[in-house]
This record gives structure tokens, sequence and C-alpha cells, in this order.
């Protein structure tokens, strides 16, 4: 099913009114994100032929982007969600972004900042692959929409990223501007400014930290999309602050958000799909069905998947690469003692770190074995993890 869907970029649906064809929506397609779980994956296992097959999809599914998501000729790239009722394309379903749609959409900030980490991820895969002049093609399609981004999206006033609409930036301060920082197209300035929004308790420093919209907007509500946000949603955003640097607000802001799922789990005995930005109570939370509040929060089976990464990732810093395991612990944010299990591939692994003077003392052990110890960043080289 992945190679016939991915090329073309649709969406698989059970049923719907959106089908055109039995199995398919033809509306819509996801957020481009899957090349950099994509890339991780290769780094992992050094699988040329798996790179060769995925490559050849992620260009064709490139293509659909540029074809289907920039109808304007603007150079900056459309969601569904801005020119068809609620497709749900962005992933920000009920968003108070798409309550204005228009015959040929408008510029997303995250979109367009999904197309340069696809075009860079592109890139890569391509030096890989010895394509040295398609490299240098997805560099240069990088580095131009990284800037066109910065140049008609960046209000540099507000220190903020925004949608560009018909009348100019739409400005509505939402957490689609931290896609920005994902992709590396903010600067450190602009990352500084953005953090003095991130850190406001008025706008998205709130209880259950970074609602979708700030919690100061007028179209701030506690319905999914309009402020109330799930967890993988979090996870992308602190991924993108450690990137920048600032691994001490993305370990704060991820253990404020575990506390807080731990809080409202140890009250109703349950994950949620979504939180309530303003407090522990889920009652008030609604999902989005389509133009109207919907559903309560609804407890989530699948909703550890994103809390077990936020804490090996944005709080423990584990990160898999061409070198093996790589440890860099938010250390601001940690107890004096943590110990956590995970897995890498199929070898189980301990994570145990104890405060010092010198600073975090971490062991990664695998049985009583210390594959790697020491303070700062490790790692832990692949040879010793197979």
């Amino acid at each position: 099913m992945a190679l016939d869907v991915a090329p073309v970029g649709e969406d698989v649906w059970p049923s719907g009114p959106r089908m055109e064809t039995e199995g398919r929506a033809m509306v819509s397609s996801h957020p481009p994100v899957w090349p950099e779980v994509a890339w991780r994956l290769y780094l992992a296992t050094g699988d040329l032929s798996w790179l060769r097959v995925t490559w050849e999809i992620a260009r064709l599914n490139v293509g659909w982007w540029e074809r289907e998501r920039d109808r304007d000729g603007d150079g900056l790239f459309e969601w569904a969600d801005t020119r068809f009722p609620q497709p749900w394309e962005s992933g920000c379903e009920g968003s108070p972004r798409f309550d204005e749609i228009t015959a040929d959409g408008f510029a997303c900030v995250d979109l367009n900042a999904q197309m340069v980490m696809f075009y860079r991820t592109l890139a890569r895969f391509a030096v890989e692959l010895g394509e040295r002049e398609a490299a240098q093609e997805y560099m240069k399609r990088q580095e131009r929409l990284a800037h066109v981004v910065n140049e008609r999206l960046w209000d540099a006033s507000a220190g903020w990223y925004y949608d560009f609409g018909e009348e100019g930036l739409v400005k509505v301060r939402t957490t689609a501007a931290l896609w920005a920082i994902n992709a590396g197209i903010a600067s450190r300035a602009q990352v500084d400014a953005m953090l003095d929004h991130l850190t406001d308790p008025d706008q998205f420093a709130t209880w259950f930290p970074l609602p979708s919209v700030a919690a100061n907007e007028r179209t701030f509500a506690t319905i999914a999309g309009a402020g109330a946000r799930g967890r993988r949603r979090r996870y992308g955003s602190r991924c993108g602050l450690r990137q920048a640097g600032r691994v001490d607000v993305a370990g704060k802001i991820v253990r404020r958000t575990l506390d807080c799922i731990a809080e409202v789990l140890a009250r109703e005995g349950a994950v949620y799909e979504c939180y309530n930005p303003l407090g522990p109570d889920p009652s008030g939370v609604r999902t989005f069905e389509y133009g109207a509040a919907g559903r309560p929060a609804r407890r989530c089976t699948l909703g550890h998947a994103p809390v077990r990464a936020m804490l090996l990732y944005g709080l423990l810093g584990l990160e898999p690469s061409r070198d093996g395991l790589y440890v860099t612990p938010a250390e601001d944010s940690m107890d004096k003692s943590t110990r956590v299990e995970f897995v890498i591939g199929k070898q189980p692994l301990l994570f145990e770190a104890v405060r010092e003077k010198e600073g975090m003392h971490v062991t990664i052990r695998r049985g009583k074995k210390a594959l790697a110890d020491g303070y700062g960043k490790l790692l832990v080289p692949k040879g010793k993890l197979i």
C-alpha cells in the first residue's frame, strides 16, 4: 500500500464524504515529514537498497506537493485546509487559522517549514546515493524556500512567524510557527524572540504548556486545534528547540508536560488524546468534528508512544545516529537520580543518571555492562549496540 499511496501524495481513509475512489481521499494528504523518519531509519540500518527505493518514492512525492500545493505559483505552499472545509491535511483540525478558506488557499508557515526539511532530506538521500546534481538542486530549493519564509512569513515587530493570507500576515499566534525552529529556518535571534512568547504564562507557558493557540488570543478555546493540543505535536515542538541549542528550555517544557500528564493520569486513570491548557480537569476539552465542538476529550490507548518519545528524546536526550546512540540529557529538568529502561533495536538498555558536583553523571548499561558513562554529551558507539 505504501508504494501505491506515497508517490502521489494520496491519503487513505476507511470511509467518508471525501471519497472519490474507494478507500482513498483525493482532497488531502498528510504533513510531509515522513522523509525525516526514513532518514533516521537509514542512519540506523545503513541499508542503501532500501534508501534507493525510498529516494524514488520521495522524489515523486515532493513533485506532488510542488504541483498540488503551490496553486498560485508564488513559491510558497498551502495546505488543503486553506481551500476546502476541514480536510484535516495539516493535522491542525479546528485551528482558527483556517476559519476563512479561499479558492487558491494561502501560505502556511508549518507546511513551508516541513517542505524545507523535505528538500534537505532529499539532498541527504542524494548524497548517499551518489546523485550529486540532484543533491545540489534540492539544497538550492531548500535555501530558496527558507529565504522566502523568513522574508514573507516572519514579523520582526511581533517576534513570530505567521501564515500569509490574501490581506497579508494572518496574525494569530499558533504553534505552527515552531516548525520554523524545527526546520532550522529561524536564526538564534529569531528563536530568542519567539521564546519571549513561549515562556509567557499568558500565552504559551500555560498549566499544560504550548496550547495550539496562544491563551491570550481572542480565538483561543479548549477545543482541539483552537487551544487544547495533543502530545505528539508538543513532542515535535520540543525537538526543534533541542536542535536550536535550547536544551534547557526544551527540557523544562518536556518536564512540565510529563508532570501534567502524570497528574491527570493519577486523577482520571487515563492518558488523553488532548489536554486542557488551563488545568487538570479534562471535562471542558472537546475534540473537533467538522466545524463544531465535538465529543469530550478521548482516552487514548495510543497516547503512550509520544509520551515515551518525550521522555527518551526530550528529557533524556537519546538520539540514534550513524555513529551510534548520542545522549544529551536536559540536566536542569531532571531529578537528582533517574533510572529508565528502553530498547534500541531489540536490545534492552538502561539509562542511569545521578546529579554530582561536576554535573549529571550518566551511564548507559546493557545488563551489568556499562556501554558508556560520563558527563555532558555521550556516545554509545554503534558497535556496542549490535
